[in-house]
């Protein structure tokens, strides 16, 4: 005898509608009658949100525990409610900025966006005139009450932020702007609850081993360290501090490391760090080299290589030798995407194309050993063009916290536009590009940051007058 749904046992629907997509269960609650008393059942918004958080970002912390006092059901539904329509939005070719005003805060200074905690009002906030990082609040417009974080000289790179339930880390490099030109890693831990940040930490280790044109920073739970690329010797350089006051980032906490290929000074290089497991990424604009470093090896200092993965960047013929403007890393790779290369060529607006490629990785749920890769990186890059060239300087490109987005401005011979290159990895076509509307009154030239938080459905702008703007568009 069939079953009708109206007899199935509440535990196993619950089960059942967790695994559904959004919104076939918004469908359900809404068609069903079956479902429809569940519209109001707590336990099942937290179930599908949890379920949800495992293939996107939602606009919650990305570790909090959805069951705390704080989410109560009207808030689950508004994050579910969020998320839906905002896919529904920026699925269109021109996405426009919702009704509501935007942000406006006027600085007397430039400024920069150097970090957005997902799913919470926090910017750190970088002044180089003054060589200070602030802890800043974006719904109120405020600094939090923490004292700004002296840097003494210029921000030249960011780390991928590790992230745990109730903090957020990140680290950037600072090169100093006068003699001795030192470096310096810094790392800043922002502890938050309900959006808002609580508390603040921050420690600065000099980076003691010999600079090269590659060098990027990398933070995990246990370790802060740089990869260094010298393009002369073709060997990686890597050095690791545990963290703390007493971290050293020397000679002595180093290794080289062989590259296993030849360097070209136009190869874009990177390194971010996953469950303590270090990887180091080679792209040359034909293929993307990827070598693995496991937790016990970098916490025993002997960096012997793992796994090495060599993909390809199937471009298209009219696009090859394309030149290297800018990478890209998403907050985690834990979605599917580890980064993005940005590529262009042409001279002028009129004959340039911008060429995006993501780089896909998947969990292999290997077991927690320290020694097996939790990622593996079996696929090509999934391509993206846009007209135009890359306007102004990198810091007009921006990368979202789960990878599927990224945010460029390009300047074309009708003059400069706001661009969204999305990549949908289960789409028939992988890769899709669209205009984020600005109103005219902002001149995109002018800008000297943009940052997309996907989870909020915001855009922050910055000028070069020190004007940050924020638009909705969800």
């Amino acid at each position: 005898m069939a079953l009708a749904l109206s007899d199935v046992p509440l535990e196993l629907i619950l089960e059942v509608v967790a695994f559904l997509e959004l919104a076939d269960v918004f469908s359900l609650l809404q068609t069903c009658s079956a479902f429809y008393t569940l519209n109001n059942d707590r336990s099942l918004w937290i179930s599908v949100l949890r379920n949800t958080r495992l293939s996107c970002p939602l606009a919650a912390s990305p570790h909090t525990d959805l069951s705390r006092p704080q989410y109560t059901l009207s808030r689950l539904k508004s994050i579910a409610l969020h998320k839906l329509r905002l896919e529904s939005s920026w699925a269109r070719p021109v996405i426009l900025p919702s009704a509501k005003p935007p942000g406006i805060t006027a600085f007397d200074e430039p400024l920069d966006i150097i970090f957005s905690a997902q799913g919470t009002d926090i910017l750190l906030l970088y002044f180089p005139r003054r060589g200070q990082v602030v802890c800043w609040d974006k719904q109120t417009a405020l600094a939090f009450p923490f004292p700004a974080i002296p840097t003494g000289g210029q921000v030249v790179d960011v780390a991928a932020p590790c992230d745990r339930d109730g903090a957020s880390t990140v680290a950037f490099i600072i090169r100093r702007v006068d003699a001795p030109f030192r470096r310096y890693a810094h790392v800043v831990t922002i502890s938050h609850d309900d959006r808002k940040a609580t508390g603040i930490e921050h420690s600065c280790t000099e980076i003691e081993t010999r600079a090269a044109h590659f060098e990027s920073i990398f933070v995990s739970e246990d370790v802060v360290g740089c990869a260094v690329v010298d393009d002369i010797d073709e060997h990686l350089t890597l050095t690791v501090s545990q963290r703390g006051p007493n971290a050293r980032l020397s000679d002595e906490a180093s290794q080289l490391v062989t590259l296993h290929r030849e360097l070209d000074p136009e190869d874009m290089t990177l390194s971010f760090v996953y469950q303590g497991h270090i990887y180091t990424l080679l792209e040359d604009g034909a293929t993307a080299q990827i070598q693995h470093f496991s937790r016990n090896t970098v916490l025993s200092r002997k960096f012997e290589e793992g796994q090495i993965w060599l993909c390809s960047i199937p471009v298209i013929e009219d696009h090859i030798g394309a030149g290297p403007f800018c990478f890209m890393l998403p907050s985690t790779p834990f979605y599917g995407v580890s980064a993005v290369f940005v590529r262009w060529e042409g001279e002028g607006a009129e004959d340039s194309t911008v060429v995006l490629g993501f780089l896909p990785c998947a969990l292999t749920h290997a077991s927690d050993n320290g020694d097996d890769s939790p990622l593996s990186f079996s696929q090509p890059c999934s391509m993206a063009y846009t007209p135009g060239r890359p306007a102004n300087a990198m810091p007009l490109v921006w990368m979202d916290h789960g990878g599927f987005n990224v945010a460029i401005v390009v300047e074309l011979a009708r003059g400069p536009e706001l661009k969204l290159v999305r990549y949908h990895p289960q789409a028939a076509e992988p890769t899709s590009v669209h205009t984020l509307d600005v109103p005219s009154s902002i001149d995109l030239l002018t800008l000297s940051t943009v940052c997309l938080d996907e989870t909020a459905g915001t855009l922050h702008l910055v000028d070069n007058k020190g004007m940050l703007t924020t638009f909705y568009y969800t």
